[in-house]
């Protein structure tokens, strides 16, 4: 059994890595089988543009994934698209099935929708996306909103998508999570085309019913940004007491362009009140606000943050980390190693039983998107080896996000571009454990 860790690091060992890997031997990156494509047409199929919620692992095994198919051409309101919904068990994946109602149908959404999932251990699987059917413009410039549907594990909905947002701003790309008392709690940003934005809540009963009050001033988060700045792109997770912790991108306004963004974390004692207790700068240069960080929280509550740090012209993902106790993050540890312009991104994370943490990115230094991978023992506090996954010249491979199911085995799924055509494509590590060639160690 692992004792639970305590983040001690020196910063010269996270700023240089060295010392850690010389006094401890690597993590071992596990075998890989083949890549899968999982998606074939001549549509473009989609992850959302912050892959955290877009595939998750069940208790018994089973991956859940939810994307979009549209047309390639564009994003236009004049290209309604469909959020698709499938799982993949025993080597095989469930055929599509669509996860708006007849009402949804050929209501139009850009950037796909942004459908997310959460999946129950009873295999119940929760929706949230957005799209425009409520907007009074020609062009969708207002009242994009939030809607919330339940899949059953017999395959039926339980009813049509229910509204979860009213106003007259835009609510834009949400993602679901559970609580420990089965409570969901829908997290999204909200904004006008002129405003900067909010930080936004819907909470269920433990049932799950959400409430009927679903304007602006129910929802919103009021003191997420007390001095001003916008929030983008917020990403959530729960500890085991039920608090939610969140880290998202808060950046001014100059015109209609984002500035002097920086990377926000937030603590929610009690969710339902909308109030932010601790609030801290991880990044004075962080994530941009089409790039978002990410945030798991372990079973020891250790909670870790991965991001893409812009403080200079060369950008690099770091990963930082603390426990409950600790008021401050770990100084940051550069994980991607880069000393390009414009050549890495797209980060996601996940933390295996073990504590294994895994970093997977989007990397261009070879000229084409790739997907690499690096994994930190946060006992033995060592890095790997930075590790590509994808190298075909032809393919565009961005986006990738990670999942870990409970005996350990690894999914990685990304969007890979070839001839003017995006297809989904999985990689699953080999066996159900990660990394024991030296669990001797432990």
């Amino acid at each position: 059994m692992r004792q639970r860790f305590k983040w001690m690091f020196s910063s010269v060992l996270l700023l240089t890595g060295i010392m850690l890997q010389n006094a401890w031997p690597q993590p071992v990156v596990p075998e890989f089988g083949e890549a899968m494509q999982i998606t074939d047409t001549n549509l473009a199929s989609l992850l959302a543009r912050s892959p955290k919620g877009s595939f998750m692992f069940d208790s018994q095994g089973t991956l859940h994934l939810v994307y979009t198919e549209k047309n390639a051409e564009g994003t236009s309101l004049g290209n309604p698209g469909l959020m698709l919904y499938r799982n993949y068990r025993n080597g095989q994946w469930t055929e599509p099935l669509a996860i708006r109602s007849s009402a949804g149908e050929g209501i139009p959404f850009i950037n796909g929708g942004e459908p997310a999932l959460w999946v129950e251990d009873d295999q119940t699987v929760h929706f949230v996306f957005h799209d425009y059917r409520h907007s009074t413009s020609s062009s969708g410039t207002n009242q994009v909103e939030v809607y919330y549907r339940k899949l059953l594990p017999t395959g039926e909905f339980v009813s049509d998508e229910i509204r979860i947002s009213d106003n007259e701003k835009n609510s834009w790309r949400p993602k679901i999570i559970m609580n420990q008392n089965g409570q969901l709690v829908i997290v999204w940003y909200d904004f006008s085309q002129s405003t900067l934005g909010d930080m936004m809540l819907a909470i269920s009963d433990p049932n799950q019913h959400f409430p009927e009050t679903n304007d602006f001033a129910s929802q919103v988060v009021a003191n997420a940004n007390p001095t001003g700045e916008g929030v983008q792109l917020p990403n959530a997770a729960f500890d085991s007491a039920g608090r939610l912790h969140a880290v998202w991108t808060a950046a001014e306004l100059d015109g209609f362009t984002y500035v002097n963004e920086s990377l926000i974390y937030g603590v929610l004692e009690n969710p339902a009140s909308r109030t932010i207790t601790q609030r801290q700068e991880v990044s004075s240069r962080g994530t941009l606000s089409t790039d978002p960080a990410k945030i798991r929280i372990d079973h020891n509550d250790t909670i870790w943050v991965v991001w893409t740090d812009l403080k200079t012209q060369i950008p690099n993902i770091f990963l930082a980390a603390k426990t409950i106790e600790q008021s401050a993050f770990s100084d940051p540890m550069p994980i991607s190693d880069n000393d390009l312009p414009d050549a890495v991104g797209l980060a996601d994370i996940a933390v295996d039983p073990n504590g294994l943490v895994y970093i997977v990115w989007t990397d261009y230094r070879t000229g084409e998107g790739d997907i690499y991978l690096r994994i930190f023992d946060s006992v033995a506090q060592a890095l790997s080896d930075i590790t590509p996954l994808t190298t075909d010249d032809f393919n565009v491979d961005e986006r990738p996000g990670i999942a870990i199911s409970p005996n350990g085995q690894v999914s990685i799924l990304w969007e890979s571009k070839v001839e003017g055509r995006t297809n989904l494509m999985m990689l699953l590590s080999e066996n159900g454990a990660s990394v024991r060639d030296w669990m001797w160690l432990r």
